[in-house]
């Protein structure tokens, strides 16, 4: 009833006033004054009429709840606070605070807090407090997410996103041939958030093609029998309660068996709050289900937060690539994240499993029952880990040209 009827049907205001009004019932009615029985029957009316009237003058006056300041998570800030004493973030993000910033959106959903706002002229949107997506820096990750793998998957005709949020990456995967897109999301609020980004977003819910469905990934793909070309998979952070067990060895095994035998499955993860053995374990996890994999590094394998991995039972091949190119939606789709030739799409790439499999040997299995990157990365967030991280994976594509020119 809690999670069905109360929780989704009121908010946090509602949820505050009734915990401090509870407890003043329960003062008024528990007090025990001393002194004549008589006495103690009218004091203690009193009290409880006390109780009441506070009640009444609270609901009153209760001042209006600063969403400004809710919208931004105490987490969030506290890793902007350390960034900016460490002097990691540029002078125009100095200043960044509730004061600054713009509440386009705030709704209290069944699973999450979604709150849009907009910064210096970048609209962005969090969950639970935490930046999960905006239409500025993130664009090029998230429309890749989408166009990689029409590029690698052999046929397009079905495909399924996880994850919803700005609706880039379902509005990316139907900017090709694809013929229907599934695509999942838990947090209705969160759709309701992908308006305020339709000038990037090409619009993915006027599109028939779109089929939205709201629930649990995991549940839906043990219950859905059907079969796809291409899977997308953009969940939060590993480390984010909810989201963890989306990169578990299970899921992905989840994800492969709802793929068709040559289908690819494309998966989201960041190189920055892990520390290398979490991403090493991340790694290990999709490469030991997925026994081919392709890694790529947006912006480049020498720079960029983001990578994007693919997997599949086949070898994954881009021998189609010059075809795909020439469909001039994924052409105009690619350019908007700085991909205007294969060649530019070959700079992005990091290495395969030929030499990721070495490189994560020995690595933690993240699974359901140990959950590792869950209880240990929280505790790497905090700690500066890109560079060191970076470092790690421009070894990997170093040791792979090393490797072409000695053939």
């Amino acid at each position: 009833m809690t999670a069905f009827l109360l929780i989704p049907g009121t908010n946090t205001r509602f949820t505050i006033f009734c915990a401090a009004s509870l407890s003043l019932v329960v003062a008024g009615i528990a007090y025990q004054p001393r002194g004549e029985r008589g006495d103690l029957a009218v004091v203690r009316s009193l009290s409880i009429g006390a109780a009441f009237a506070a009640i009444v003058l609270m609901f009153i006056f209760w001042p209006a709840l600063n969403l400004n300041a809710l919208s931004v998570g105490a987490y969030d800030s506290f890793v902007r606070v350390l960034a900016k004493s460490r002097g990691d973030v540029p002078e125009d993000d100095r200043n960044s605070g509730a004061e600054n910033h713009q509440l386009s959106m705030y709704a209290e959903g069944r699973t999450a807090t979604v709150s849009v706002r907009r910064d210096w002229g970048i609209t962005s949107v969090a969950i639970n407090g935490r930046t999960n997506a905006s239409d500025g820096d993130d664009m090029p990750t998230q429309i890749l997410l989408g166009q990689l793998g029409i590029l690698a998957a052999p046929r397009l005709e079905h495909a399924l996103v996880v994850g919803f949020a700005t609706g880039v990456t379902p509005g990316a995967v139907l900017q090709s041939p694809m013929q229907s897109v599934d695509c999942i999301e838990i947090e209705p609020a969160a759709v309701a958030s992908s308006s305020f980004f339709n000038h990037v977003n090409n619009r993915p819910l006027s599109d028939p093609r779109l089929h939205l469905i709201v629930d649990d990934a995991r549940n839906y793909l043990r219950v859905n029998p059907a079969r796809y070309d291409l899977i997308v998979s953009e969940p939060s952070h590993p480390w984010v309660p909810g989201v963890a067990n989306l990169f578990t060895r299970e899921f992905f095994a989840l994800g492969r068996e709802r793929l068709q035998d040559d289908g690819v499955f494309v998966q989201w993860l960041q190189i920055y709050q892990l520390s290398t053995e979490s991403l090493r374990s991340v790694l290990a996890t999709f490469h030991e289900v997925f026994p081919h994999v392709a890694v790529f590094r947006v912006q480049g394998a020498a720079k960029g937060k983001d990578l994007i991995l693919l997997g599949s039972r086949t070898p994954i091949s881009f021998d189609q690539i010059n075809q795909r190119f020439s469909d001039q939606r994924i052409s105009v789709e690619l350019g908007r994240a700085g991909i205007k030739s294969p060649g530019d799409l070959r700079a992005w790439f990091v290495c395969d499993e030929l030499r990721l499999g070495p490189a994560v040997a020995g690595a933690i299995i993240n699974t359901d029952d140990n959950m590792h990157v869950e209880t240990v990365a929280p505790r790497e967030a905090f700690h500066p880990t890109m560079d060191e991280n970076a470092l790690w994976i421009e070894s990997l594509k170093k040791d792979l040209v090393k490797s072409q020119e000695s053939r």
